[in-house]
């Protein structure tokens, strides 16, 4: 009984969270333009016709290359998943390539991560086990502000194809926490700075706070 009742109150905590979240986003840019060329015509059209199996391997395939946007691509299809399993792990890894290339969409994918752990380690302070749908958290918070995204094609269409409220403060926050971060891979205090700044622009409380505790630390140098 008490475990049920701690799972109720971690699911209303996390809902309401997510609410709140969803009237602190900025407007981000996405473009069809980004994706012109030869090169990407062949995973394109498999997108379009949802042949995900095929449109992993020709990711894969440019992502070997050393494409930015198709390592984050693969990452978001490790996640949903599509054409394949589903790896956190192999997406995070993808993610960071793509990071280091200064892929925004990436960066701020880095900051989904973070918010789903954020999630999962609430459930664990309650000492209760995740609800199944847990999974999908990381799509819960990247797409949060879009109704209409329930495959792997309306999410890239949503999320790479057209200019999208895809900027939530929550999720600005963590990927700056990830940047600002020594010992993380991809430490960059510019990169940090400009999501936490985004992040407290919006007003959110964490960034705003961690903003002040920065200027404070400054000073004191």
């Amino acid at each position: 009984m008490r475990n049920r009742i701690l799972i109720i109150i971690v699911c209303s905590m996390l809902s309401l969270t997510w609410c709140l979240e969803a009237d602190g986003h900025g407007k981000m840019k996405s473009s069809p333009k980004e994706w012109q060329g030869s090169k990407y015509e062949a995973v394109l059209k498999s997108i379009a016709d949802e042949d995900f199996d095929n449109a992993f391997l020709q990711f894969t395939e440019l992502a070997a290359q050393g494409d930015s946007k198709s390592l984050c691509v693969l990452a978001t299809m490790y996640c949903f998943p599509s054409g394949t399993t589903r790896d956190y792990a192999k997406a995070y890894s993808l993610l960071k390539q793509a990071t280091l290339q200064d892929n925004e969409r990436a960066e701020y994918l880095l900051g989904a991560f973070g918010s789903l752990y954020k999630s999962k380690q609430t459930f664990e302070l309650f000492g209760v086990p995740a609800p199944q749908s847990a999974d999908d958290g990381f799509w819960k918070q990247c797409f949060k502000g879009a109704k209409d995204v329930l495959s792997f094609k309306d999410a890239f269409e949503w999320f790479y194809m057209k200019d999208g409220n895809w900027g939530y403060r929550d999720i600005m926050y963590y990927a700056a926490v990830e940047f600002l971060d020594e010992s993380s891979e991809v430490y960059n205090v510019e990169k940090g700075m400009k999501w936490l700044k985004k992040s407290a622009d919006l007003k959110y409380g964490d960034a705003i706070k961690l903003l002040q505790r920065l200027a404070i630390s400054k000073k004191a140098r």
